[in-house]
Order: C-alpha cells, then structure tokens, then sequence
C-alpha cells in the first residue's frame, strides 16, 4: 500500500465518512490518522480554494454542454417528425442522469463555485425543453386515436 493524504474542508459529512474510512483501515490492520490542518499563509490557502472552484467549474461546465446536446438532440428529432414514446423515454432516462450528476457535482462543491448557477439555469431550460417536447408526444399521441 502507498501513503497518502487528502484534503478536505471540514464538514461534518466528511468528518463522518472519514472517520468510517479510517476504522475500516484499521479492521484491516493498517494505519489512519484523521488530523485537521491550518495554512500558514493566505497564499497557499486561496491557491487551495481555487483549485476546488476550478475542479468544480469544469464539472458544471461539462454538465452544462451535455444538457445542449440534449436540446440540441430534442430540436432535432422534433425537426424530423421524429415525435415518440421511445424518443422521449431515452431523453428523460438522459435528462435523469444529468440531474444526477449536478447532484454530485454540487455534494462536492464545498465553496460555492461560480460554475453552479450557469450550470443549474442550463438544466432547468433543458427540463422545460423535455417538457415541451413530452407534451408535443401527448398531443400527437391524441391526434392518432
């Protein structure tokens, strides 16, 4: 095994996976220490807090591209006449995992980083676009009886 450590702020959720994870290492006969770390400069502090903003930014970044592609993929199929069931079934099973993965992305987004807001306002304007596009299967699906 290799030594290591991690880094992370002090939340109580942490405070209790973290402690679960070091009696896990000792159940198996290895060592673990749980500390709590002061910087001695604001240099390297903010260095630290950036580093987490950026990590977060690029996740909501990359969610929020994944949620064009879905509306740029709805636009698309509603183009082609393409309105169906199936169609809409594949978006939302889609438009459930992005929801998911902003879940995740924020229970890791310690400082609030900037990227959130874009990222949760794409989201939501590719909920109202699934909406939208739910509704437009209904109505055909009406007009066909």
């Amino acid at each position: 095994m290799q030594q290591g450590v991690i880094l992370l702020p002090l939340t109580e959720d942490n405070q209790v996976r973290l402690q679960q994870l070091r009696n896990e290492v000792l159940e198996f006969e290895g060592t673990a220490s749980l500390g709590q770390s002061t910087f001695l400069n604001q240099e390297d502090e903010n260095s630290i807090l950036n580093e987490f903003e950026r990590l977060r930014n690029e996740e909501y970044e990359e969610l929020a591209e994944n949620c064009e592609r879905l509306m740029y993929g709805l636009d698309r199929v509603t183009e082609k006449g393409k309105i169906s069931f199936t169609e809409l079934e594949e978006n939302e099973i889609e438009f459930l995992k992005l929801k998911h993965r902003f879940e995740k992305i924020t229970t890791r987004d310690f400082f609030q980083a900037k990227g959130k807001i874009k990222a949760q306002a794409i989201l939501d304007k590719a909920q109202e676009r699934l909406n939208g596009y739910g509704i437009e299967v209904y109505k055909k699906e009406k007009n066909n009886m």
